[in-house]
């Protein structure tokens, strides 16, 4: 697994916080709510994962003034979010969403005092006890109506915890599972409420903790039921659309080729076609995953799936094309084995009446890869 330098991610990603200072009794307590990690130039809006900490430790704003004065936590609500310096942990968490292809992560952590180290943390839960100012936490009940917002904007996706292994978040761990009632992901301690963080000391550490996690993650998108079509059921235009926007050219090659669907339960959540093109050849064709469930590997186990039915059912080669602009999708499909054989120069000029832009490039030439089987 490449480990990918952290002025290489900072190109990709921008980080956003929101923090705010809560006075009591003569002590101020600087905080950060909420961490916003965001690819660059994406108009995503929904959340592809939540990822929950021990606390924002020394994450802060590009600019001091950025602290917003509120009397209680959970006026946090009402603060704007601010372009923030990206720290170690952050760029661990850009990795994991190099690897899954994310666009929008959101960070939240059991406890919103900021502090560098545990030592001055524990310093800080216990002041903040002292003090009344039992807030700080978005698991409190008064900051319900917040951390209700924040799971609704996840939709399907998961949730995972990196928030250490000191005992002096024990109290805190207790709320997070009596409020998600759903299941989380990360790399689990041999003590059950234990998670690892997501940013050890080590390299060779962060880079096991990104295949534990990512391997967690793929599992939960096998979880799922791959099969063939049935000639009375109508096919899912919705999702096929989705990886080709001409509905006439969709129709024409379902026509021609056997249509796989993904379930989970009975939500269709994936699609893709296989088209016989020549002797002993097959295409695999509109390879779409619904959006909500994105960064969960589906895709990735629909194109092997794909491969192995073609190889099942006898076939030599197995071909795929996308266009130009689909630059995850190219490096989806030569991961999972394609090599790059052709390129078919203005492809989609020729053939699609509206221009298509994705990733800020106009999508002209269609890339074909192939394997062999």
């Amino acid at each position: 697994m490449k480990f990918i330098k952290a002025d290489v991610l900072n190109e990709k990603f921008d980080v956003y916080g929101k923090f705010y200072e809560v006075h009591k009794e003569g002590h101020v307590f600087q905080c950060r709510s909420l961490a916003i990690i965001k690819r660059k130039n994406t108009k995503q809006n929904h959340y592809d994962a939540l990822i929950i900490m021990s606390n924002p430790g020394s994450c802060e704003p590009e600019r001091q003034g950025d602290y917003i004065y509120i009397r209680v936590a959970k006026d946090t609500q009402t603060i704007n979010l601010t372009l923030s310096k990206s720290d170690p942990t952050q760029h661990q968490i850009m990795r994991l969403m190099e690897l899954r292809e994310w666009n929008l992560a959101a960070v939240i952590n059991l406890s919103d005092l900021r502090c560098g180290n545990m030592k001055g943390f524990k310093e800080k839960l216990l002041l903040s006890d002292q003090n009344g100012f039992y807030e700080h936490t978005i698991f409190s009940a008064e900051r319900e109506k917040e951390l209700n917002g924040l799971i609704e904007n996840l939709k399907n996706g998961p949730i995972i915890v990196g928030w250490g292994t000191n005992r002096v978040n024990d109290r805190l761990i207790e709320l997070v599972h009596e409020k998600l009632g759903r299941n989380i992901v990360g790399w689990k301690h041999s003590q059950s409420t234990y998670y690892y963080h997501p940013c050890p000391h080590l390299i060779k550490d962060r880079v096991k903790w990104l295949a534990i996690v990512d391997n967690k993650l793929s599992i939960k998108g096998k979880n799922m039921n791959i099969r063939l079509l049935n000639t009375d059921e109508q096919p899912p235009m919705e999702l096929l659309l989705l990886a080709d926007p001409s509905k006439k050219i969709v129709e024409e090659y379902l026509n021609r080729g056997k249509c796989f669907i993904a379930e989970n339960g009975k939500e269709i959540i994936g699609v893709y076609v296989l088209l016989p093109t020549r002797p002993e050849t097959v295409e695999l064709i509109n390879v779409a995953v619904a959006e909500e469930h994105h960064g969960k590997g589906i895709g990735k186990n629909l194109v092997l799936n794909a491969i192995e039915t073609a190889k099942s059912q006898g076939y030599k080669t197995i071909e795929i094309g996308t266009g130009n602009s689909s630059i995850s999708q190219l490096a989806l499909y030569q991961k999972c084995g394609f090599r790059i054989s052709e390129i078919d120069t203005d492809f989609f000029i020729r053939h699609y009446d509206e221009e298509i832009y994705e990733n800020g490039i106009r999508c002209r030439d269609m890339i074909r890869l192939s394997q062999d089987l």
